[in-house]
């Protein structure tokens, strides 16, 4: 009884928490990177649209042992994987760590014909959700499958998004995800992704935010009629529209819908904070900048927007330490550079 009652307790064997790195470009092209990005971005956003899971999209690679990297991540499970491309055959495998000790609870890999990408991913979230949370598996299955070429431009597009602070990548974005829409009109993330790319656009290219805001929900709403999957997301970009015209209880109330959609971006999250700051409510505006960060931990972005929270708080040691981290996960802009000054 003594033994029984003293022995120190196991490892937690439960998966509650999940990061998934940088997927490795073997193809050692880097103009195939958007294909390599695209893969683990689509990986993500399948898992956390499993209950209970919680996702950490990472961009950061860590050279560590999947324990410290867990640690590091405050996740239990650490997902890591390889892209090979070679002509148009293309082969994933990924294998899925524990933090506690560092033992591989699962791996695999699917392989196919590029133009069958979209049908690929589907095939790897399902693998692993079944080596995360076993049987039965949760439909991992999109609602629509795109047409190849619409959906290659819109990974593209979505590279070009993700790099907005490189020269003319906003303005690549858009024009991608326009051709994605000409391929595709059923395809409703192509709409969904174009509508961010133009709302962000007073942001980065000072153009005027109510032309900007609504062209976006032009957008938004076309993508909606074709596809009501993207809604609840969609509503991110009311809620920035809303703000603008400082409608607040319909911003609010349109931001508390996107952060509840499943899957979640940290945009949403982000915009949201930016909001609670305009009208003052700055422990709830750290609230959801922390909730973004939390998901997608090595956002230059959205680690600047924590940063700032904590500069209007008073907070200039914790303002300081995410204002470093933004700017090496390359945060910068205007608003970035005068909050940190």
């Amino acid at each position: 009884t003594i033994a029984l009652t003293m022995r120190s307790p196991g490892p937690d064997t439960g998966i509650h928490a999940i990061a998934v790195l940088p997927i490795e470009n073997l193809s050692g092209d880097p103009t195939n990177q958007y294909i390599v990005d695209g893969i683990k971005n689509v990986l993500a956003r399948r898992l956390s649209e499993s209950p209970g899971l919680v996702i950490k999209n990472t961009r950061v690679r860590y050279v560590a042992e999947p324990s410290q990297i867990a640690e590091r991540l405050d996740v239990d499970t650490v997902l890591s994987g390889a892209v090979q491309l070679q002509e148009s055959k293309l082969k994933i495998t990924y294998l899925i760590s524990r933090g506690a000790d560092n033992v591989t609870i699962g791996s695999g890999e699917v392989d196919g014909d590029l133009q069958r990408i979209f049908s690929l991913q589907e095939r790897l979230a399902t693998e692993v959700l079944h080596d995360l949370i076993g049987t039965p598996v949760p439909d991992a299955t999109a609602a629509y499958t795109p047409d190849p070429a619409a959906y290659n431009h819109y990974m593209r597009g979505m590279y070009a998004l993700e790099h907005r602070g490189e020269a003319d990548n906003l303005e690549n974005a858009i024009r991608l995800f326009q051709e994605s829409i000409r391929l595709d009109e059923k395809f409703g993330p192509a709409y969904l992704s174009l509508a961010t790319a133009y709302a962000l656009m007073p942001y980065y290219r000072n153009l005027p935010v109510q032309e900007t805001d609504r062209a976006a929900i032009q957008i938004v709403e076309k993508g909606i009629a074709v596809d009501n999957h993207i809604a609840d997301a969609a509503s991110a970009i009311y809620g920035s529209a809303y703000h603008q015209e400082k409608r607040w209880s319909a911003a609010e109330a349109a931001y508390r819908r996107a952060i509840s959609a499943r899957p979640v971006d940290s945009t949403a999250f982000n915009w949201y904070s930016r909001m609670l700051n305009s009208v003052g409510r700055l422990d709830d505006a750290l609230l959801q900048a922390l909730a973004g960060e939390a998901i997608d931990p090595d956002n230059g972005v959205i680690n600047s927007r924590v940063a700032i929270v904590y500069t209007w708080l008073g907070e200039s040691e914790k303002a300081h330490e995410f204002f470093r981290r933004a700017e090496d996960l390359g945060g910068s802009g205007p608003m970035h550079l005068l909050a940190y000054a």
